[in-house]
């Protein structure tokens, strides 16, 4: 029996890229890790110098899965729920990401 539905895809075009690591964007630049208060709770604020919404989305799902917690992307910021700085910054530098801790 054939699969109709493979995954496997096949290409002559020799200039296709294909996806490597979501970090791809991250790797030489240094990302700000903002905490602050916003309505009497707090918050951490993932500030990125890519706007690559796909490959943030991606990030956001894996910390939020990982650490429990709530959060939202908006305006290429990854917004989270609590004050979780140091273990964000476990997390992105396991990836290769260069942190850095901003205010608070």
């Amino acid at each position: 029996m054939n699969k109709t539905n493979s995954k496997f895809i096949y290409s002559t075009n020799k200039k296709i890229e294909t996806e490597n690591n979501q970090e791809d964007l991250f790797v030489d630049k240094t990302t700000e890790i903002h905490f602050r208060k916003k309505n009497g709770k707090n918050i951490v604020i993932i500030k990125f110098l890519s706007d690559d919404i796909l490959k943030l989305k991606k990030l956001s799902k894996e910390i939020k899965g990982t650490l429990a917690i709530g959060g939202s992307i908006k305006k290429g910021e990854i917004i989270l729920q609590g004050n979780k700085r140091e273990e964000i910054i476990k997390i992105l530098e396991r990836k290769g990401i260069k942190c850095k801790r901003v205010g608070g």
